[in-house]
């Protein structure tokens, strides 16, 4: 049998990782969209951790493009955050970029759809 490549593997490790966040969130009444947000962070923060801790070890490492996607799928807040408390991906030039490259088009979008919307920020805090 051939041994899947570690992007592939994580990928799948990221997405029944998700998934049973996903669930477990859902079934506890987070709704859809918190669900979701709940379980991609959950991921995003786990795939960090492993990665922080098996980095100088033989151990397969997580690719970064694996990394990327769990901030590009909605994971950006958790990412940032393991990248603070774990100290790991600080350093990478390049992957600083890709990722605050994510976060701003996260924010362009959020931005344009709120604008695109209609809908209030702040709620009826900004109605008086």
């Amino acid at each position: 049998m051939k041994k899947l490549s570690p992007k592939v593997r994580f990928l799948l490790l990221g997405t029944v990782l998700g998934g049973a966040f996903f669930a477990a969130a859902f079934v506890s009444g987070a709704g859809f969209l918190g669900a979701y947000l709940t379980a991609v962070n959950l991921m995003t923060l786990i795939l960090y951790l492993y990665d922080k801790a098996v980095a100088g070890t033989r151990a397969p490492r997580v690719p970064e493009a694996i990394l990327h996607l769990g901030a590009l799928a909605g994971g950006s807040p958790a990412a940032w955050l393991a990248q603070r408390l774990f100290r790991h991906k600080t350093i990478s030039p390049r992957f600083r970029v890709i990722f605050f490259s994510i976060v701003v088009a996260q924010i362009l979008l959020f931005l344009l759809w709120w604008r695109l919307s209609g809908a209030s920020l702040f709620g009826e805090f900004a109605q008086n």
